[in-house]
């Protein structure tokens, strides 16, 4: 009996300073990535990082007011995205299109930096976990603003 006991400790121990250890590491990925992100704006460095990607947001058929959300979201889980999405749409900057779109593309890509630096550092290879969800997500967010735009042809991008 005591020895049942002693590895049911032995298990919670690990368990909790595995658990803890893991918890360390996050937290040291995504803290300065959380910092960074505010630190873009609040200086409003915005438009310095929107104006390369002025092209390729086109071909997604989004606008450059949609570069920051999209962003977020690829940098990190869809919890901060979506506020952001959230408060965007709100004040008149994304119209349905974009937040449609946006939504399509971030929902096959999301958090796209924060996973593949947490999966790289427990080995996983990041073309694997990169070029699969990139590739998907430019695709299917081109066809499906290929579809709204047969629907609504005035809002073609």
């Amino acid at each position: 009996m005591d020895a049942l006991l002693f590895q049911f400790v032995a298990i919670l121990k690990e368990a909790l300073f595995g658990s803890l250890s893991s918890l360390l590491k996050i937290a040291c990925i995504v803290f300065p990535l959380l910092i960074a992100l505010e630190f873009v704006r609040e200086a409003n460095l915005l438009d310095r990082i929107a104006e390369p990607l002025k092209g390729a947001m086109k071909g997604l058929g989004l606008s450059a007011a949609a570069t920051f959300p999209l962003l977020v979201g690829v940098t990190f889980r869809l919890v901060y995205g979506s506020g952001l999405i959230i408060q965007y749409v709100e004040e008149g900057r994304l119209s349905e299109r974009e937040n449609t779109l946006l939504n399509v593309f971030l929902s096959i890509c999301h958090g796209l930096i924060e996973d593949t630096i947490l999966l790289a550092a427990i080995g996983a290879s990041v073309a694997y976990l990169l070029v699969p969800r990139i590739a998907a997500a430019i695709l299917i967010t081109r066809l499906t603003a290929r579809i709204l735009n047969r629907r609504s042809p005035a809002h073609t991008a």
